[in-house]
């Protein structure tokens, strides 16, 4: 009977990790405060199953030697969890590198931390997000530019010195390609209120919903001093309804017909929760979506056959993404963007075709360098069993 208290103990213990480290403790603590409060929990557990191990054990220094030390190190570390996190976040986005293993090169390195405008990072249920600060008084940095930038689960979401290139590209491009502007657009992602931005630039634009999943990615948009610095409050905008919700149910339950554009600004499919919003049968709904001259534009992977050489990979992601699309019922697909790689597609058999003459004066040098037609990427390799579905998944990062 002693000996099945500490074992039952144990497998509820490890129970409760299974739900409350993903589920709670990691979105609202992160890693470094769920550890420090795991191994808390552990100390004091094992403290009140002493007197199983043996009587009196509580009065015994060995046994609290065992328990006290590492409870004592884990209160410490408790205590500086934030510098800790801190001292971590910089060391990894400014590649800093200790060159050798003693005091006085760790504390060299401590002290050039601290030169390092704070990483700010928030956790939520669906990812983490960090915003990078370039610093000049910093030979680390990544970025010589001052500014912002923004990174969702330490991916590169946008940079302050060049999110307009992305944005001009998405918006001005297919405006052009479609010669017209619709009246009804729906953004699916773009939390961070950027690509809404763009698009008010635009009186002719009457209505237009964002669909976010992370609730977290709009209350920074909406209320963090660096996004509305760089969104111009676009979310407040009375043009723009926002939804907090998944896009694939928000999708699942519109009218036919509804959209006349869709902008899709999800981040590349590196995961299999992403990977179903780049399935046939998420673009069969939003075909269902749109009206009959409407449009989809969204950023995806565009890779030239030195990168496909580079990633060892014989299918790059746009045949995945051709094949995908062209399955969903999609009549015409056209690639672009040498640095900012995108795909525009329509319902009908509309021949995209850029018209240069038409592109505004507004739009950046850049941006107008970006609008390069790379069709010749799409051709070639077709097959009808390269299609990523719900039910099949198909790979589409080389890698993956």
């Amino acid at each position: 009977m002693r000996a099945s208290i500490p074992l039952a103990m144990s497998y509820l213990g490890g129970l409760f990790a299974g739900f409350a480290v993903p589920l709670i403790l990691n979105p609202g603590w992160g890693p470094f405060k769920a550890i420090i409060f795991l191994g808390l929990i552990n100390a004091v557990i094992a403290f009140s199953l002493l007197p199983f191990v043996e009587k009196n054990a509580w009065l015994k220094p060995r046994y609290l030697s065992w328990l006290l030390l590492p409870t004592a190190a884990l209160y410490m570390s408790s205590l500086y969890s934030p510098q800790l996190e801190q001292a971590y976040l910089k060391a990894s986005y400014f590649k800093v590198q200790i060159p050798d293993l003693n005091v006085a090169a760790i504390k060299n390195i401590w002290n050039g931390l601290k030169l390092i405008p704070t990483v700010q990072r928030w956790y939520s249920p669906y990812q983490k997000i960090d915003l990078v600060q370039s610093s000049a008084a910093s030979s680390w940095a990544m970025d010589p530019l001052e500014g912002v930038t923004l990174y969702l689960d330490r991916r590169l979401q946008f940079n302050e010195s060049s999110y307009q290139i992305y944005h001009e590209s998405m918006v001005y491009g297919a405006f052009n390609l479609r010669k017209k502007v619709p009246e009804n657009i729906l953004i699916l992602g773009g939390g961070d209120g950027l690509l809404a931005t763009e698009l008010l630039k635009h009186p002719e634009i009457k209505r237009i919903d964002l669909v976010e999943i992370d609730p977290k990615m709009i209350e920074l948009g909406k209320e963090n001093f660096h996004f509305t610095r760089l969104n111009q409050g676009s979310l407040e905008n009375p043009r723009v309804n926002v939804h907090i919700e998944d896009g694939f149910a928000f999708m699942k339950h519109q009218a036919p017909e509804q959209f006349d554009a869709v902008f899709i600004d999800f981040p590349y499919p590196h995961s299999p929760d992403l990977l179903r919003l780049y399935s046939v049968e998420f673009y069969k709904i939003v075909r269902r979506t749109l009206t009959p001259k409407g449009f989809v534009i969204m950023d995806g992977p565009l890779y030239s056959p030195d990168e496909m050489q580079a990633a060892n990979t014989k299918t790059p992601p746009q045949w995945v993404l051709r094949d995908t699309i062209k399955s969903a019922g999609f009549k015409n697909i056209f690639a672009f963007g040498n640095f900012e790689g995108f795909y525009f597609f329509t319902k009908d058999e509309f021949k995209a075709q850029f018209d240069y003459g038409r592109i505004p004066q507004a739009i950046s040098n850049p941006a107008l360098v970006n609008l390069q037609n790379l069709n010749g990427y799409l051709e070639g390799g077709e097959d009808t069993s390269r299609v990523n579905s719900l039910f099949r998944p198909y790979p589409i990062m080389p890698g993956r």
